[in-house]
């Protein structure tokens, strides 16, 4: 299983790897904001609903300038991470742009300013894998949604296997439970993916 977190304290060409960090557990955000504003109700909440959920972008208020996401290791092997910024999004912090591999339980993190959007694509690393466009993907951005009013930055989070499934993914937001993603092995399930990344490779520069 491979678990990404998003912790809010936060195919194209790929650019910039996840960032390993030193311990295989706890991680300090690298800018210590506190957390933005998100709300993802669960089953025992008193109000929870499956309908859609609206909230007024009155009732919203500025979250912090920067959000940093952080990316654990649950698989079984190494992964094999690297980011892509949406063009004409901001950058992540410190525009690193090399592609990087996390040992099992190994913790990292990035950082966003308001007016980013980008995705981290995973794939268990070596045996042949590699980035080549067909990956499970971890898709977010922080920006002022244009619409409904808005004038402050939301931030959003989903997993996407349309393009090709890897590893599993699912996230979490801020310590209040899953929030996107599935941690089933959907080839062991037999369940069709676009395509399998498993054979093909190509050099990354």
């Amino acid at each position: 299983l491979c678990l990404a977190a998003l912790a809010l304290v936060s195919p194209t060409v790929f650019a910039r790897p996840t960032e390993a960090l030193a311990g295989p557990t706890a991680a300090v955000s690298p800018l210590g904001t506190t957390a933005a504003q998100i709300h993802t109700p669960g089953p025992d909440d008193a109000n929870f609903s499956n309908a859609p959920m609206t909230v007024a972008a009155t009732a919203i208020t500025r979250g912090p300038d920067f959000v940093t996401f952080t990316i654990t290791n649950h698989n079984t092997a190494p992964i094999f991470t690297k980011h892509e910024v949406d063009a004409g999004y901001s950058t992540e912090r410190d525009n690193m742009a090399t592609p990087g591999v996390m040992r099992v339980g190994a913790v990292a993190e990035f950082a966003v300013p308001t007016g980013w959007a980008g995705r981290v694509a995973v794939v268990e690393n070596g045996g042949g894998r590699d980035i080549v466009g067909d990956e499970s993907l971890i898709e977010a951005n922080y920006i002022v949604p244009n619409r409904d009013g808005f004038t402050v930055a939301i931030a959003d989070v989903d997993v996407s296997y349309v393009d090709g499934f890897t590893v599993p993914i699912v996230c979490e937001c801020g310590g209040v439970g899953l929030v996107t993603g599935c941690t089933k092995d959907l080839w062991k399930l037999g369940t069709p993916c676009p395509v399998r990344n498993i054979t093909r490779t190509v050099q990354i520069t």
